[in-house]
């Protein structure tokens, strides 16, 4: 059987429901054929720009959700440690020693190591 009987055999019409499609019992003898002579292979054919502006307009959705969502959980945990100075104060206990103003031992003034003075 060729592969465009196969497909007319298997794609769902109005009389035929794709539930009552018999798949597994088709029996396929040919899988060559020219594709071009097959028409439609997919049921949705024509609704690909239809189906990308829906994918497109839903992940521009999810992201302004993204980042409302997260505003609104940062906004609520900073009103909840309080205010400037306690967060300032929060902030000092973890805050990295500043390496810029250590003391360096007399000798390695400069980053090549040489004593200037």
């Amino acid at each position: 059987m060729p592969l465009a009987e196969v497909l007319r055999a298997v794609m769902p019409t109005a009389e035929q429901p794709l539930a009552a499609v018999p798949i597994a019992e088709v029996p396929v003898e040919d899988w060559v054929g020219e594709l071009a002579d097959l028409g439609p292979v997919y049921p949705w054919l024509g609704s690909e720009i239809w189906m990308f502006a829906a994918c497109l307009a839903f992940c521009v959705w999810f992201m302004i959700w993204k980042f409302v969502t997260e505003h609104r959980k940062y906004d609520s945990t900073a009103r909840e440690m309080g205010d400037g100075d306690r967060l300032a104060d929060a902030l000092a206990i973890h805050e990295p020693e500043d390496i810029t103003q250590r003391k360096r031992p007399r000798g390695d003034a400069s980053p090549g190591g040489g004593d200037l003075g």
